[in-house]
């Protein structure tokens, strides 16, 4: 009946799908943390399995549908069993027994194979290495699985260690890094899409970050082929957000006068989705564990080169016991900063500052720092780059301020002009001797009682 090796509690697998039959609000906690493979009975997986697919098309699991779609001897009388097992509307404890016994008979699985390996004698012994070699890459997951905290040894490293490395610096370190933007070679001097790298971008609501974002996604596609996953919860129905990205694609419209043309929409429909892909957490759950675990997802699946987080307060915190907000967004640079350094990708978030102040008798708002976002210094301190987005609204132009760059072949600290094409959506740069008042149009000066946040989108569109 158990087809797989120990350690095993079957009660406490039935307990969990008992749980979640009846009360389906607990489904989405269980999909977060479980997978079928965590059962150790096969029935369970595959019932599991079975609540996991009903549930994503929107279906309530029930007794019925399961033994209907599965079919298979002895599902339905297991399932007549499961609901005389005792239930909890609290079953964190009974998720955690059941992932700990999936990481300890994971790592006997490994063990097993390499031990197997050494006692072929005559077996390659590279072989049983490489497997040791692999264990040590998933003890990470294990421990995670397990919800233990590894206890790492750590080593010393001499400079013998590093020497190949540092001669490698020391004849291509000051070649820059990254890759540049053929439309943008003025701002591609301060600043440059590294991989390894965590990046912030800020600006004031309404001056348009997702915009210059959108167009540094489309402009890296173009030259380099990168590929993104992006998760922007603002730009919703996604074909909003699409539309852009298609109009700056394509340089064309989506309406009106020389408006893209359907064979033209299509192409670069296909286009931008070999390239871009959308992270869509749970309603109930936009936690930043719960979107990493969508980026490690697409990662596997389409090898992307980047991720955009659009806007950081848009991500659920989840704080631990006694922990400030400030903590958190340390804790969460540091997380993020150690996944684009462990896969090697490029990893912006966008940021709104706290607050704004401006000086007496004055309509603009000055442009804002790192140290203007909430959490302080630590948006400083805990990236890599960091840019602001500023539009100035008395000529109606961009201006891009590269507030931080860490290291010197990444870019270099300044500011870049640039003017919005509203006919295509695209960002043309200019030279700051080119900045001209633009007498034909009318400047948009917030009000004194308006706040940033209070700018209507209405204005925005219209004006630029």
């Amino acid at each position: 009946m158990y087809d797989r090796i120990p350690p095993q509690a079957p009660s406490v697998e039935s307990s969990i799908l008992a749980s979640i039959l009846i009360t389906p609000d607990l489904i989405p906690k269980a999909i977060e943390y479980l997978e079928p493979e965590d059962f150790y009975y096969t029935p369970n997986s595959k019932i599991f399995t079975e609540i996991t697919a009903l549930y994503d098309d929107g279906q309530v699991p029930d007794i019925v549908l399961i033994s209907e779609n599965l079919k298979t001897n002895g599902i339905e009388a297991h399932l007549s069993e499961i609901f005389e097992m005792s239930t909890s509307t609290n079953i964190d404890g009974f998720i955690n027994i059941l992932k700990e016994k999936s990481a300890r008979r994971k790592i006997i699985k490994d063990s097993a194979l390499i031990q197997n390996q050494l006692y072929i004698e005559d077996s390659d012994i590279g072989d049983a290495i490489n497997q040791i070699e692999l264990l040590n890459e998933h003890l990470e997951a294990y421990s995670n699985k397990a919800g233990i905290k590894r206890r790492r040894r750590g080593r010393l490293i001499h400079i013998k260690d590093v020497k190949e490395d540092v001669e490698n610096f020391w004849r291509k370190g000051k070649e820059k890094i990254g890759i540049s933007f053929n439309s943008w070679p003025i701002f591609s001097k301060h600043y440059r899409l590294v991989k390894g790298t965590i990046n912030v971008l800020n600006g004031i609501p309404t001056h348009g970050k997702t915009s210059f974002i959108d167009a540094i996604i489309i402009e890296s596609i173009i030259s380099s082929h990168w590929k993104w996953a992006i998760f922007s919860p603002e730009n919703k129905p996604y074909y909003l957000h699409i539309q852009p990205l298609c109009e700056k694609y394509s340089g064309k419209p989506f309406f009106g006068d020389g408006a893209i043309s359907s064979g033209e929409l299509d192409n670069s429909l296909e286009d931008l989705n070999n390239y871009i892909t959308f992270l869509e957490p749970d309603i109930n759950n936009r936690t930043l564990k719960a979107i990493k675990r969508l980026m490690l997802e697409s990662l596997k699946e389409n090898k992307i080169n980047a991720v955009v987080l659009d806007p950081w307060n848009k991500i659920e915190m989840d704080l631990r016991k006694g922990e400030s907000e400030t903590q958190y967004i340390a804790r969460s640079l540091l997380d993020l900063q150690y996944m684009a350094r462990s896969h090697n990708i490029y990893i912006g978030i966008v940021a709104h500052p706290a607050k704004m102040y401006r000086a007496p008798k004055q309509t603009r708002y000055p442009v804002p720092t790192l140290y203007d976002l909430s959490g302080g210094a630590n948006w400083y301190n805990g990236v890599d780059n960091g840019i602001t987005i500023y539009r100035d609204f008395r000529d109606n132009h961009i201006e891009i301020h590269v507030q931080k760059i860490k290291f010197k072949n990444h870019g270099k600290i300044g500011t870049c002009y640039f003017k919005y094409n509203k006919y295509n959506g695209r960002f043309h740069e200019i030279k700051k001797s080119d900045l001209k008042k633009d007498d034909d149009s009318e400047c948009f000066i917030i009000p004194e009682d308006v706040k940033p946040a209070e700018v209507q989108t209405e204005i925005w569109q219209d004006k630029f």
